[in-house]
């Protein structure tokens, strides 16, 4: 007897109903599906898919089915009361036209839900016919006896068609919609699966072939249903409709104890607190699902599937799909990850919430305790005291109620290694406030100042002690404030006080301190923007007296510190706090008006985060980052303009239309709803409109400073029309003199890069209309300075702007080397000598002069010798000298040069200077010394280092290099020079040496190239390894920093000779007497440092053969003697670093670490310190590791499961050995549950 009864009266009365026609398809497969075996097709269209024409119902089932049957049918449903009519009509249709199917080989079969007691006569009738391979007709009553042999659907018939209560057990797709559609939007079966794939994976396992019981253990009973819901949904269509056919959520004992006595063997969930008598399904052939919560007192095993808490990025993707905003998806993730039923709550359609038991428990105000402390320590001395004091009770009585409670379903607070949170803070909030006493408040207010100053309200300093605080109790309690700030006014206490009020006397404490003391700003500078949230208007008052005077304390927080990669600075926070309080408009105009003052007061720095960025993004018009609106924003600019017209000039600069460039998010409140959930929309009008406002207002700021000008100047290509022909009137009405000379120059300047700019590019979409290209023409003529030096000093210059720009490469070189020509001639012919003076000074490539001026050969003979004699002697001179000898070489040969030579240096040092601008080589060289050895040192000591056409040369002006003291100058001839050229050992043997002790040398500079000529003696292999290891030993540093290479000669020595292992020790410890010894030399130190290099470089195990094995006698040997030596000459640390060498020993001949030798030394010697030594360099040697930053441990569980193993096979032989393996092992068990811990808090705490 069915526990639910449903009769063929039941359906003959649903009949008449209008939902019948639309649903009785979805009865017939649903009865089809959880009754035939494994279908090979079913399709059954269902409500308004019933519309659609063909049949409405196609299955082909294997044989055994009852009412299914084998092979293919066709299927027609029926509700109307015309039952014959209507199963003859969809008869005679389907004979006259199958569709496709073949009558011979198909079943046609009719449905309806009314009573029919002509149904036989009429089966036999058309049975008699012989057209279909056989005939069927179910009515209200075949239905019945047919619903008895699928009782996982019966409470669906039952509620869902018929509309009765539910008899206590649920098919899938039901229990999966009263989940989803419980909230706001629904939930999807991603946001309940949230990136917990193995757990899925391993359901999906069991589901592909269940057997017996399988448990899920979620924080709560209710979340461990949804997991095993969405699991299911997120199954193949064909898997997912099979499993769904065959299982059913029950909901009550009753209905479990009917369901348990049912046949055919079903997947029973169970959906309430399991018990002993589960069994009796499991006996009858079910396969159970037990799903479980954090409070049931059942132990897992191998098969329980364990949730673990949700992925804050999977849950976040999965409420983007589901249409919430980046925003509110974020902040919904935040809470899911931390409680997956209070996300529930939080987006729960009203009526739909279920408070927890602890949110009206005895316990509630310990647990306002914990929401007041937000995350904490429990290690943390000072920690302890906060929460003793917040709660009223000893500390470990309250960690004993809250353990309770994290331990229960849906808990208010977790524990992630020695780290307490709120679960979700906003959630526990609402449900506990109510709770709340004034003197709650007052005390939380007390520990809030004092947490996060360090000091009483007085501003007395608290107790060692009591300003020793985790960053998580003072971050959480920061964030309370925050959260008090923006919910207080809902919570308000019997005397009328609120929370927001105790929030904002809290902050205007806690600032008030830190404008007497900087250091309170900067400690609290990443809590800051928590702080503004809490008290909008205390914060921004804060911020106001912090900046008045002449040492504003707000600006020590702009300095800098170094740090690990980028420099450390502290302004970010402040910055971030008042990017907050410029989403709403009632803040804007006095958040921008503090980062103004800031921006002017900025000493700037190599951070990015600077009070002018964040103007300009909040201010952007295309994606402004406030909510106030463009009307308003521009009042709170024009505010600016006045107070800060410096300030004022950069950011309407920045505020121009201006093409590719991107915009930044900046920082949003936690807790407030001050950002929009719409994106504003910008229309081009208001674009333009503002960018002629920004335009005009710019105009007057620029007054009579040319290089605002010339500033505006370069935006005019990307402004509108009309901006533009303001900015061109206004330049044409103003008197160029009253920009003065350098302002004048440089409007000029910026004019002459704009056109040049669109002149050569006059057909791209982005240039400017040709009329406007000639009224900045017709401007930049004006401007243009009257002095010919000046007029022309750019053209030699680096890529200068030409008007009359050519577009190829060959083109642009010969139009720019007649205008320099042209250019030189007229400064010529105009000042003489005098003026080609003054452009070599004011050219910025002095070369550049040279070589036009010697190409033109415009100088006499004797302005020639007065201008190289005197740009010989100048410091900055030779760039002129040796272009224009090159220039003037090639036209008057070798007889000008003579007579130059002859006529303009006055010492032996200026001809040697003059020899520099000849040609690099042989010829040049043979001059240099035919002219005296001072003319030549003078020479090599100034030469250029360029190439060398005949490799022959090379060496020899190596070996010059190196003779007159110029080492790194033969080391980059010779890596320059290393494809066709190998010099002779020893050359680079002895440019390396003096390279290694020159000044220049320091910093490391060409530390690559001196490691690569190392690397190229390796290959000459003709040098004495004693030689080599010298060079090693003062190149170690450049070694290590510079090349893969290590130093071999020294490993090798360091292996063959323990007496050199225990010397190098000795160079780098101290002995056991000289300990405390502070009057060590410079060259001690270094000596010391490359000491402790090589021996941190050296892995190469003593007596270790080329087929990787090690000779026991050898190794034993060398150890031996290296530790009786290192012992000798008074060193502790021998046998440590003698550790340190074997832990780069190879594997056994058995596959395990380490080799047999090695092992049985570890034996021999049972040293502890050697054990440690080995321990110490295992963990060392593993280098950087990188991971995501919610990844967790899984690297170090990989390395502890080998040294385990490793551990377990040498247990019986190799004593010590093993001990250190399993050592090593647990160690690293260690690091993967700090990882474990750490991943944990990542997820849990990003912002």
């Amino acid at each position: 007897m069915s526990q639910i009864e449903i009769t063929g009266t039941d359906l003959d009365d649903w009949a008449s109903r209008r939902d019948a026609q639309s649903r009785l398809p979805r009865l017939v497969r649903r009865l089809v599906r959880a009754t035939a075996g494994p279908l090979t097709r079913l399709d059954f269209p269902a409500d308004e898919a019933v519309q659609m024409g063909g049949w409405d119902g196609i299955v082909e089932s294997p044989p055994g089915g009852t009412f299914v049957p084998a092979g293919v049918s066709g299927w027609e449903l029926g509700t109307t009361s015309d039952i014959r009519g209507k199963a003859e009509s969809d008869y005679r249709k389907r004979k006259r036209d199958p569709l496709g199917l073949d009558p011979a080989e198909t079943t046609f079969v009719f449905v309806t839900p009314r009573r029919w007691g002509g149904k036989a006569a009429w089966v036999d009738e058309r049975r008699a016919e012989g057209f279909w391979k056989d005939v069927r007709a179910y009515d209200a009553d075949d239905l019945e006896q047919w619903l008895d042999l699928a009782p996982q659907i019966q409470d669906w018939v039952s509620s869902d068609l018929l509309g009765r209560p539910s008899g206590g057990a649920r098919d899938l797709e039901q229990a999966w919609r009263d989940w989803a559609d419980a909230t706001e939007p629904p939930t999807s079966p991603a946001l309940a699966i949230a990136g917990r794939t193995s757990a899925e994976e391993k359901i999906a396992r069991w589901l592909a072939n269940p057997s017996g019981t399988l448990p899920v253990r979620g924080e709560s009973l209710e979340e461990a249903l949804a997991f095993f819901l969405a699991a299911v949904r997120r199954l193949p269509d064909a898997d997912r409709e099979a499993i769904e056919a065959g299982a059913v959520v029950v909901d009550t004992q009753e209905a479990w104890e009917w369901l348990a006595g049912t046949e055919p063997p079903l997947v029973l969930i169970c959906a309430f607190e399991p018990n002993e008598r589960l069994a009796r399904a499991v006996r009858g052939g079910h396969h159970v699902v037990v799903l479980t919560g954090m409070s049931s007192e059942d132990d897992d095993d191998e098969r329980t599937v364990v949730l673990p808490r949700p992925s804050r990025h999977a849950a976040e993707q999965a409420l983007l799909e589901t249409g919430l905003s980046g925003a509110r998806a974020r902040d919904a993730a935040a809470v899911a990850r931390r409680s997956p039923l209070a996300l529930r709550r939080k987006l729960a359609i009203s009526g739909a919430r279920r408070a927890p038991a602890w949110a009206g428990s005895p316990s509630a105000r310990v647990i306002l305790a914990a929401v007041f402390a937000g995350g904490w320590n429990d290690r943390v001395d000072g920690d302890r005291e906060v929460l003793a004091t917040l709660s009223g009770l000893p500390y470990d009585d309250f960690a004993a109620q809250l353990l309770h409670w994290a331990a229960q379903a849906d808990p208010p607070v977790r524990r992630v290694g020695d780290t307490w949170l709120i679960a979700a803070k906003e959630d526990a909030w609402r449900l506990l406030a109510r709770y709340l006493a004034r003197a709650d408040l007052e005390r939380f207010r007390v520990i809030a100042v004092q947490v996060l100053t360090g000091a009483d309200e007085e501003g007395q300093p608290l107790g060692a002690q009591s300003q020793r605080i985790s960053e998580f109790l003072g971050d959480g309690i920061a964030d309370t404030l925050a959260l008090m700030g923006a919910l207080g006014q809902t919570t308000r206490l019997a005397d009328g006080s609120l929370a927001d009020e105790t929030a904002a006397r809290a902050v205007r404490g806690i600032l008030r301190q830190a404008n007497a003391d900087a250091r309170i700003w900067i400690m609290n500078e990443r809590r800051l923007r928590r702080l503004a949230e809490a008290a909008p208007q205390v914060f921004l008052d804060a911020v106001a007296a912090g900046l008045q005077g002449e040492q504003t304390v707000v600006m020590r927080m702009f300095g800098e510190g170094p740090g690990a990669v980028v420099p450390v600075s502290w302004q970010a926070g402040l910055l971030w706090a008042l990017e907050v309080l410029a989403w709403p408009r009632e803040y804007l105009g006095r958040a921008a008006s503090a980062l103004a003052r800031l921006a002017r007061l900025d000493p700037g720095g190599r951070t990015v985060n600077r009070p002018a960025n964040s103007l300009r993004e909040i201010f952007l018009v295309r994606d402004p980052r406030t909510a106030a609106d463009l009307a308003f924003r521009r009042t709170v600019l024009e505010r600016i303009i006045r107070d800060e017209p410096a300030v004022a000039w950069n950011l309407l600069c920045r505020l121009l239309p201006e093409r590719h460039r991107s915009a930044a998010h900046t920082a949003r409140p936690r807790w407030r709803d001050w950002v929009p959930e719409e994106e504003p929309t910008v229309t081009y009008a208001e674009i333009f409109a503002t960018a002629e406002w920004a335009v005009e207002h710019l105009i007057g700021l620029a007054g009579t400073d040319g290089t605002r000008w010339a500033e505006l100047i370069g935006h005019l290509d990307n402004v509108p029309p009309a901006a533009f022909t303001r900015v061109v009137d206004h330049l044409a009405s103003l008197r160029p003199s009253r920009l003065g000379t350098e302002g004048k120059i440089a409007v000029w300047e910026a004019l002459r890069t704009l056109i040049a700019k669109h002149r050569r590019y006059p057909e791209a979409k982005w240039a400017l209309p040709a009329e406007q290209v000639l009224r900045l023409d017709r401007l930049y003529r004006r401007f243009a300075p009257g002095d010919l030096v000046e007029r022309y000093a750019y053209l030699f210059g680096n890529a200068p702007a030409l008007l009359r720009p050519g577009r190829e490469r060959r083109e642009r070189g010969t139009l720019l080397t007649k205008e320099r020509t042209t250019a030189l001639k007229r400064i010529y012919a105009g000042s003489g000598l005098d003026g080609v003076r003054r452009l070599i000074a004011a050219a910025e490539r002095p070369g550049t002069v040279g070589w036009v001026l010697g190409a033109a050969g415009l100088l006499t003979a004797a302005e020639e010798d007065a201008i190289l004699a005197e740009t010989l002697r100048a410091e900055t001179g030779l760039e002129f000298v040796r272009s224009y000898v090159t220039a003037r070489s090639e036209a008057g040969g070798e007889q000008w040069f003579a007579e130059r030579a002859a006529s303009v240096p006055s010492t032996d040092a200026e001809l040697g200077r003059l020899l520099t601008a000849l040609p690099f080589g042989g010829a040049t060289w043979a001059r240099a010394a035919a002219a005296g050895s001072a003319v030549e040192e003078s020479y090599w000591k100034q030469a250029t280092v360029l190439w060398i056409e005949d490799p022959a040369d090379v060496e020899q002006a190596a070996r010059s290099l190196y003779r007159f003291g110029r080492p790194l100058a033969a080391v980059e001839l010779l890596v320059l020079h290393e494809g066709g050229v190998q010099a002779e050992p020893g050359l680079v043997a002895d440019v390396l040496e003096a390279a290694a002790t020159a000044p220049e040398v320091e910093g490391d500079r060409l530390g690559w190239e001196m490691s690569e000529l190392l690397a190229r003696l390796d290959d000459a292999n003709s040098l004495p390894d004693e030689r080599i290891a010298l060079l090693e030993w003062q190149l170690l540093a450049i070694l290590d920093s510079y090349s893969e290479r290590p130093p071999r000669a020294l490993h090798r020595a360091l292996t063959s000779d323990p007496t050199f292992f225990a010397d190098v020790v000795s160079f780098g410890y101290k002995a056991r007497n000289d300990a405390d010894e502070e009057d060590v030399s410079e060259t001690d130190l270094v000596r010391a440092h490359r000491a402790y290099e090589l021996l941190r470089s050296f892995r190469t195990v003593p007596g270790l053969g080329p087929d990787g094995s090690v000779d026991e006698e050898t190794l034993r040997s060398w150890v031996l003697q290296a530790r009786e030596e290192i012992k000798a000459r008074g060193r502790e640390v021998g046998d440590l670093l003698i550790g340190h060498v074997l832990r780069y020993a190879p594997a056994g001949a058995d596959g395990i670490w380490p080799a047999e030798p090695v092992r049985d030394l570890i034996e021999e010697l049972a040293s502890d310190a050697l054990e440690r030594g080995l321990w110490t360099e295992i963990h060392n040697s593993r280098g950087v590791t990188t991971r995501g930053v919610t990844e967790g441990g899984g690297q170090e569980r990989t390395i502890a499961e080998q040294f385990r193993h490793w551990a377990e096979a040498l247990e019986g032989r190799w004593l010590r050995t093993a001990a250190l393996l399993r050592s090593v092992a647990e160690s690293y068990e260690g690091d993967a549950r700090r990882e474990d811990t750490d991943a944990e808090l990542n997820e849990d705490y990003w912002d």
